[in-house]
């Protein structure tokens, strides 16, 4: 069995790699993509997988399987702004800075914002950090949050961010941290790109923009200035990542349950 998440099509699947990967994968009782938009490319580059691929877009992390999507509207002075993802271009981090500081004098005094992840690329970190002192933007980047922690930054945010893009070989497969928060009840401000569509329904559980600061500046306002009208998002979410993204789902599709 072999599972795919994307970026390897562009890294393994081009030049002298390409054959040595296709002969890898024809060999493979079974080869597991993470996303239809994934699937599609992988077929296009490999025609004869076809007949052996099989979407396994995992699901979420086992010990919040049983919590309960606790949404409701926004009650306090601020509107809470979440990204989860590791600090690196292609979550899109300096798409969110870009953004935040498009937003008027006003817009920024009702939100704050909370970038949290592992530290990728410390300079492309050290640029944001500069950044948002320079034009002190009610931004916080945090990294080194425990499971717990992580948690609690779900339950303390109102909305979720997930400005992914591609950058160089790397894209984003499906984005396993919108369908955390859609599992957690929160509404997902997310781009248009790789597998993102499947893991953020646009205008049912969330919104897709393009993967621009003034797209995501325009989906940031409209959340500040209406942000009971995105509760009902939050709660289809959670209802359709309940449906479609369970670990027993990918286990029988890779053939490891009886059906």
């Amino acid at each position: 069995v072999i599972i795919l998440h994307g970026t390897e099509l562009r890294v393994l699947g081009m030049g002298l790699k390409r054959q040595r990967f296709g002969r890898l994968l024809e060999a493979a009782d079974v080869v597991g993509v993470v996303s239809e938009a994934v699937q599609t490319e992988l077929c296009q580059r490999y025609p004869n997988l076809s007949t052996h691929v099989v979407q396994v877009p995992g699901a979420v992390r086992s010990q919040w399987r049983g919590l309960e999507a606790e949404r409701r509207p926004r009650s306090g002075a601020k509107l809470n702004v979440l990204h989860v993802g590791r600090f690196s271009p292609r979550k899109g981090q300096d798409l969110i800075v870009e953004a935040v500081s498009q937003l008027t004098a006003q817009e920024q005094q009702q939100i704050e914002v909370h970038c949290v992840g592992s530290i990728k690329k410390r300079e492309f970190f050290n640029k944001l950090q500069d950044r948002i002192r320079e034009r002190n933007l009610p931004i916080r980047l945090i990294s080194g949050l425990t499971d717990a922690q992580l948690l609690d930054a779900y339950r303390w945010a109102d909305v979720m961010l997930f400005p992914s893009r591609e950058h160089g070989n790397s894209i984003e497969g499906l984005g396993l941290a919108a369908i955390e928060a859609s599992h957690l009840g929160l509404p997902v401000i997310a781009t248009r790109t790789g597998g993102v569509a499947q893991a953020v329904r646009d205008g049912s559980t969330g919104i897709l923009v393009e993967p621009e600061p003034e797209a995501l500046r325009e989906a940031i306002g409209e959340f500040i200035r209406c942000p009971d009208r995105f509760v009902e998002l939050g709660q289809a979410g959670a209802a359709y990542v309940r449906t479609n993204f369970s670990w027993a789902q990918n286990a029988q599709c890779l053939g490891l349950l009886d059906t």
